[in-house]
């Protein structure tokens, strides 16, 4: 049931919309709607999702073709939100980088045609930068980049690098080559190693008010100020838009 009635949040994928669900519960009290599992094709998804608060469109390439979503969703007069992660640069990569995703914001808006009213740039950049010195943005990262800053166990995290650096020097000094693990493994093996209680690690599962991540975006001793102040000024804007009559 959508609880949001001025807003439709698009997100790349279930992890980023469960982060969003728990952080906006935490810091607002209000718990969003999301999706049950769908089909990864984004072309098969139709007009029932807008009766949720979030919409998946499962991946950055693919928000084009859920144009007819986002104006469906604008002739009921909702405002379109789009989180999506900045990535990496790479020559390979056409919309790699965070300035490379603003002009894929623009690409999608001016060439495209599709109607996106805000969006928000994982791990911590506004689309428009509010050139604010007391805030870095990053040029590369995604959600797995906040994760990493606001985790509690730091030495969990030091030793799970320390072990993918072993792994890559033996490759590269070897015929035989293994398998590096990817960000996302970082975090299932995190909350199934450090995890106090029956915590599930999946990242569609995975709850982020407990002891194994700090949400206080207050807080000068951590990354959690870096990576989620903007966060919370950017959710603020758009949950106040809601109190509006």
């Amino acid at each position: 049931m959508k609880i949001l009635k001025k807003t439709t949040i698009f997100v790349e994928g279930a992890e980023d919309s469960r982060f969003l669900q728990d952080v906006i519960q935490s810091w607002f009290g209000m718990t969003l709607s999301v999706p049950p599992p769908t089909s990864k094709d984004p072309k098969a998804r139709n007009e029932a999702d807008l009766s949720y608060d979030f919409v998946i469109y499962g991946g950055k390439t693919n928000i084009a073709l859920l144009e007819p979503i986002f104006r469906e969703s604008s002739q009921n007069n909702l405002k379109n939100v789009v989180f999506l992660d900045a990535d990496k640069y790479l020559q390979s990569e056409q919309w790699g980088g965070l300035e490379n995703t603003r002009a894929y914001l623009r690409h999608l808006r001016e060439e495209i045609g599709v109607p996106i009213d805000s969006a928000y740039i994982f791990p911590n950049a506004a689309e428009i930068s509010l050139n604010d010195s007391e805030h870095e943005e990053d040029a590369e990262g995604n959600l797995e980049t906040i994760l990493y800053h606001i985790a509690t166990e730091q030495d969990f995290l030091r030793c799970w690098d320390s072990f993918c650096q072993c792994l890559e020097r033996h490759n590269s000094n070897s015929n035989h080559h293994y398998n590096v693990p990817d960000e996302k493994a970082k975090f299932y093996s995190y909350v199934d190693t450090v995890k106090h209680d029956k915590q599930k690690s999946g990242g569609t599962e995975r709850q982020y008010q407990n002891a194994l991540w700090n949400l206080d975006y207050t807080n000068e001793n951590t990354g959690s100020k870096r990576y989620l102040k903007p966060l919370r000024q950017f959710l603020e804007n758009i949950l106040q838009r809601e109190q509006q009559p």
